[in-house]
């Protein structure tokens, strides 16, 4: 776990290697869902909304949200491959 990550994917709870933080003391935790959108680069406002259109249950996680995280991409990752395939385009012309 040290020395590279596991991608965080959709079936995070039945992957028991991927999205794990080590807390120390040989002991580990997932990322919650909350912590998973935001690696995706969505706010808490919009996170917000998105946990009550998929409530939880009381001490139970929610793979809707973990699924919402797992399939989507980073905007701010696009949009920088999009500016670069862009700038690139100009320099060509």
């Amino acid at each position: 776990i040290k020395d590279f990550s596991y991608t965080i994917s959709t079936k995070q709870m039945r992957v028991p290697n991927s999205g794990i933080i080590d807390i120390g003391n040989g002991q580990y935790r997932y990322l919650t869902e909350r912590e998973c959108l935001r690696l995706m680069g969505f706010d808490d406002s919009d996170i917000d909304k998105l946990e009550k259109v998929h409530p939880r249950r009381k001490n139970c996680i929610s793979s809707k949200l973990y699924k919402q995280a797992g399939n989507s991409i980073v905007v701010d990752v696009l949009m920088v491959i999009i500016k670069e395939i862009y700038e690139n385009d100009l320099t060509k012309k």
